[in-house]
């Protein structure tokens, strides 16, 4: 019998049984208690009554009992009814909570089956990748790599699926939908079913790509920065090999009456003043050069520098100009600042053997902190703007990442240096600039420099009168560690009438100079030696005699200079390689005042 019929049926048996009962045993005892018919039709009406009374409590009692469980039963129905719908509400809350953090959050989620395949995608794939997420179910990661990367990736994959490991941070190239290549590093968990099988991964994919640009961008950076110190140590030891050859050709063409042998001396002169040149652009690359900072208007250097660009390109070869009309002024050294732009000039003619246009314009910028985060260097702040650009050849990016390095060239053997470039990130980095280049194959090449914006005018340069070398009398200190260039300055000194004491290093110049104090008219002290450096023995030297005279000579120049001291207290310096004639002449000079 149903649930639902159960419970009229007892009541209705219960009232049919007790009724039936009542009857029967009331008609049957009622005739031993009454004697006539009247009592007994009284009597049975009372029977009546009575029995109408006791089924009504009993059917009310029924009935109540029924209703407070029927109550009871629907008391609960309803409160399963809400906890129903309290926990379909929290189910839908969590899934909205889970799809609103899969749909913002900047990494793409992603689940596959335990045959690679993608089952589910986050719509972020659309930012990284540039598909919507129904166009790679049914694919596999590899499917979106190039076939070198995907057989590489696949390697690492099965070792992690072969383990049912989780894997953390797999960095893989992925090509984008337009072409382009995509770095993501990707992490992900095992799944397994209801039973404990293997179901397939749930991961993320984060996109590295920017960072690993700005990654490659430090490592190139420190690459020329290491570069840089290396082509300025060869330069500095260099540059005392040089000092002592010209200083023994300017003796020699001092000596010589022979002019045979004085054309032999000049050929030797012109070969050593090459190799000067090119020490000095070693040490413009690598940032160790001497340079003059004065305020500098940049639209006056480009338009005096114009006549002299247009002897540098060919008549095939056009040049535009547009000069912004603000004032641009730069704190730097005019003469190398020319040097840029004629190297620029050089390197964009050579990009344009069938001729083309070359763009040369200025323009006040203001550099960001996007600028910063983009290219992963610079000072927020105001700039001159150089733009050179050409409609030549253009080059790979891969030939684009090497352009700066000295000694690197795209051109055939003999016809370039690979120092042009080279020495224009040296003096845009020596002036606390930037310097930035874009090329594409058959499109051209654009260079972008950024000069710091100071406030200021330029200053008028003034060109100090040099009167002729002459011999002169009096005792010199020389402290040189390089033995070839103590040599010489021995040789040319003593050639021209003055004493020299030789010292080797710091140490040994402060005893010297404590042997022969009186005698000793002036010093001429190397910077970097051994034992104590030039400045320092100067220092010792000074407390002995504070009004000692004193010449500075250093194959490394500003940079020791600045951190040394010597340029702020306005001492005299040389740099090596030394011109004898105006040692001479500023030794001279300080003897005789």
């Amino acid at each position: 019998m149903k649930t639902e019929n159960r419970a009229p049926f007892i009541i209705t048996s219960l009232y049919a049984v007790s009724g039936a009962l009542w009857i029967y045993f009331s008609d049957r005892w009622l005739p031993h208690f009454v004697d006539t018919a009247a009592e007994i039709t009284i009597w049975g009406t009372y029977k009546g009554w009575f029995y109408v009374c006791v089924t009504s409590l009993l059917l009310y009692w029924l009935i109540r009992s029924f209703v407070k469980k029927l109550v009871g039963y629907q008391q609960a129905l309803e409160k399963e009814n809400r906890d129903c719908k309290s926990s379909q509400t929290a189910v839908r809350e969590s899934e909205e909570r889970f799809r609103s953090m899969v749909e913002t959050t900047s990494d793409w989620i992603w689940e596959m089956n335990a045959e690679d395949i993608y089952t589910y995608s986050s719509p972020k794939i659309k930012d990284f990748l540039g598909y919507e997420p129904q166009e790679i179910l049914g694919r596999t990661p590899f499917e979106l790599m190039p076939a070198h990367e995907a057989e590489h990736v696949r390697d690492q994959f099965q070792g992690y699926k072969k383990g049912k490991k989780p894997f953390l941070g797999l960095e893989n190239k992925n090509i984008h939908k337009d072409g382009r290549l995509i770095v993501l590093e990707t992490s992900g968990v095992p799944i397994f079913n209801a039973h404990g099988n293997f179901a397939g991964y749930r991961g993320i994919d984060r996109d590295i790509t920017n960072h690993k640009h700005l990654e490659e961008q430090l490592l190139h950076a420190q690459k020329m920065e290491a570069v840089g110190e290396l082509a300025g140590g060869i330069a500095h030891d260099f540059n005392n090999i040089l000092t002592a050859i010209t200083g023994y050709v300017y003796i020699l063409q001092a000596r010589l009456d022979d002019e045979i042998l004085k054309k032999h001396v000049e050929q030797i002169d012109i070969a050593a003043q090459r190799a000067v040149a090119l020490t000095n652009k070693l040490l413009t690359f690598s940032r160790k050069q001497i340079i003059c900072l004065h305020p500098v208007i940049i639209n006056e250097t480009l338009h005096r520098l114009e006549k002299f660009l247009f002897r540098l390109i060919r008549e095939d070869v056009e040049i535009k100009t547009h000069y912004t009309s603000e004032i641009l002024t730069v704190l730097g050294d005019e003469g190398q600042i020319e040097q840029v732009m004629m190297n620029l000039v050089n390197n964009a003619r050579d990009a344009m053997p069938s001729g083309g246009v070359l763009n040369i314009s200025s323009a006040g910028v203001e550099l960001d902190r996007d600028f910063v985060a983009a290219h992963g260097y610079g000072k927020p702040g105001m700039y001159a703007l150089i733009s050179v650009s050409d409609t030549g050849t253009g080059m790979e990016e891969k030939l684009l990442e090497r352009i700066f390095e000295p000694f690197f060239t795209t051109k055939e053997v003999g016809k370039g240096t690979g120092l042009g470039l080279a020495i224009v990130y040296g003096i845009v980095k020596q002036h606390d600039g930037y310097i930035t280049a874009s090329s594409e194959p058959g499109k051209g090449t654009r260079f972008n420099v950024y000069f710091p914006l100071i406030c200021g005018t330029r200053e008028k340069s003034k060109k100090p009168f040099v009167s002729a070398a002459s011999g002169g009398t009096g005792t010199i200190l020389i402290a040189e560690d390089d033995r070839d260039t103590m040599l010489f300055m021995k040789a040319l000194f003593e050639e021209f009438g003055y004493s020299v004491i030789e010292a080797f290093d710091g140490e040994d110049a402060v005893e010297k100079f404590n042997k022969n104090r009186d005698s000793i008219n002036l010093l001429i002290l190397d910077m970097i030696m051994p034992k104590k450096n030039g400045k320092a023995a100067y220092e010792s030297i000074k407390k002995i005699r504070p009004d000692v005279k004193t010449i500075f000579l250093s194959g490394y120049t500003s940079d020791i200079m600045d951190s040394q001291g010597i340029s702020e207290q306005g001492l005299n310096f040389f740099s090596k390689p030394v011109t004898p004639c105006k040692l001479l002449e500023k030794v001279k000079e300080m003897l005789t005042c």
